[in-house]
């Protein structure tokens, strides 16, 4: 724990006004975060109380109150409480002047930067960061400043600007060092090897990977210490050396194990088995992901367990256990379909939160009626209506949208890329001889085939994509911000999970396969019909090619 902790117990201690103490409370919640994250959360707590209670009832501390607010939304988004977080930063925004430089301002964008970033928001993400580091800037919070161009680069890379995000990594990783924060530094020089990584620079990913985790492993970052682990194990596996990957994750679990950390022992279970697997241990991979099933479900760590049974399903396969490959992949699809759902509600609670920021004062005006009959028919209303919106823009087989919302969403999306000469790309895909399945096994067969590659899209793309069921067994995926490379990844994702895994029925079993057809958008006068007729003539080649393959419109 860094010496700053220590001056700022004590910083603490000898507060004498009300002010001083929400301050120092204030600022060693934040710097407690990445260490004693229950404490720093007690520690915020205490402050917003006390910035709004008391002496600060009829006219509260709003800086206080709002710096305590953005270190909750630090340790939620850290959870996966996107929604919680976002809400939390925008309330922050709301207590102070959101256009002038300052700390609780430019980490509230660094936030919601991050929080559109794990979304896929790319443009959205990209707006905020912006902001927020010429805020940094102007202002002169270096420290801050450090903190936005790791977010900003990390934006860049996955928009495919990598020279830009390596610059504003080097950039990020020099301010760290002149302001002496070695936690930043750890967590920049881990994500910049992971860029290299994707750009297969090994060596270099390597040399920054193994200056992040002596820095973690010295100051005792539990959390980033796994995060750091997995990113060397990537680089040392793609660099052929499987054995100092195992050795780095076994040290990784014996440290977990030592200091309680659960979540961690789970995450790197999982990944030790999957390494084993990918050496054709199977028995030990097999050991290991029972290890992290166990775990996972002791701490209900859902999404962990879902894949826990994914893999423990792949491993009974290369037995030619059959029984328990099925029973396995049945509990990865029950946890599968649980958190689609829970994401996509985390999601609509998201663009709910937005919402509600840029219309405030209307919904200010209604929710003050004193009239609580009317109020009730409203809410009411507003619930049929919204079940009715959802009905009217649902495929009610598979839960994606229907084909006429598709092109509802698909046009804003379209015209957003041509302003802006950003990139996008569209996949149209169907099962290859899927009236003979209907012919063999029946239509109620044939709808299940439907829903078991619609789960395969939902397993392959990002929650800013826009997928539709066309028609029968046709469906349709708009990608923004994605080059022909990331759509082709995509495409081929979905084409080997529905090969890989088969349609289970009763006691039998059978595969299907996919045709996939891919168009880029080359801003050459195209329209967004233009744009599918490439990708549809892309699909008939796949077809007349032999079927279970993915085409692009350039490559013919």
């Amino acid at each position: 724990m860094p010496d700053s902790i220590v001056e700022l117990e004590e910083r603490l201690a000898q507060a004498q006004t009300l002010i001083e103490q929400i301050d120092a409370l204030n600022d060693l919640a934040w710097s407690l975060r990445n260490y004693q994250t229950e404490r720093a959360l007690e520690l915020a707590q205490r402050a917003c109380e006390w910035s709004t209670n008391g002496e600060y009832s009829a006219q509260p501390y709003s800086l206080g109150a709002a710096m305590s607010l953005i270190t909750r939304a630090y340790i939620d988004h850290r959870q996966g409480k996107l929604d919680l977080a976002l809400d939390e930063c925008f309330r922050a925004l709301a207590l102070v002047d959101a256009e002038k430089p300052g700390r609780v301002v430019i980490e509230s964008l660094r936030l919601i930067s991050w929080i559109y970033y794990y979304l896929g928001d790319h443009p959205n993400a990209l707006d905020y960061s912006l902001k927020a580091v010429a805020l940094a800037r102007a202002g002169g919070y270096r420290l801050q400043q450090a903190s936005v161009l790791d977010a900003l680069a990390m934006i860049h890379a996955a928009s495919g600007d990598v020279d830009q995000a390596l610059n504003e990594h080097e950039e990020a990783l020099q301010l760290a060092r002149e302001v002496n924060d070695e936690v930043l530094e750890a967590i920049v020089m881990n994500n910049n090897a992971y860029v290299l990584l994707e750009q297969k620079e090994y060596a270099r990913a390597l040399e920054r990977g193994m200056k992040s985790w002596e820095l973690v492993r010295r100051l005792n970052l539990n959390k980033q210490r796994s995060d750091v682990a997995d990113t060397l194990a990537q680089i040392l596996q793609q660099m052929g050396e499987p054995a100092r990957a195992e050795q780095l994750m076994l040290e990784t679990l014996a440290i977990d194990r030592e200091t309680q950390q659960d979540l961690g022992q789970a995450y790197t279970l999982l990944n030790l088995g999957g390494l084993r697997f990918s050496q054709r241990d199977f028995a030990r991979a097999e050991v290991d992901f029972l290890q992290a099933l166990e775990v996972a479900a002791r701490i209900g760590a859902r999404p962990i367990q879902m894949d826990s049974y994914h893999s423990l399903a792949r491993v009974a396969e290369q037995k030619g256990d059959w029984q328990r490959a099925f029973t396995y992949h049945k509990a990865f699809h029950e946890f599968y379909k649980e958190l689609h759902n829970e994401r996509t509600s985390q999601r609509m609670s998201i663009l709910k939160v937005a919402h509600q920021v840029e219309t405030a004062k209307r919904d200010a005006e209604i929710y003050h009626l004193r009239n609580e009959e009317l109020l009730r028919e409203i809410e009411e209303r507003k619930r049929v209506e919204q079940a009715l919106q959802e009905l009217a823009i649902t495929d009610p087989l598979t839960g994606l949208h229907n084909r006429r919302h598709f092109f509802n969403l698909a046009e804003a999306l379209f015209n957003q890329a041509v302003r802006y000469q950003r990139p996008l790309s569209i996949i149209i895909l169907d099962i290859d001889r899927f009236k003979q399945v209907n012919d063999t096994y029946g239509h109620l067969v044939g709808d299940q085939a439907i829903r078991h590659l619609a789960d395969a899209i939902r397993h392959s793309i990002r929650l800013a994509d826009v997928t539709a069921r066309f028609g029968g067994d046709e469906f349709v995926i708009l990608l923004p911000e994605s080059d022909l490379p990331h759509a082709l990844g995509a495409a081929e994702r979905m084409r080997d999970y529905v090969a890989t895994y088969p349609i289970c029925v009763a006691e039998a079993s059978f595969h299907v396969t996919l045709s996939i057809g891919v168009a880029t958008m080359q801003y050459s006068g195209e329209t967004m019909d233009l744009l599918l007729e490439q990708a549809d003539r892309a699909l008939y080649a796949a077809k007349n090619n032999g079927r279970n393959q993915v085409q692009t419109y350039r490559a013919f």
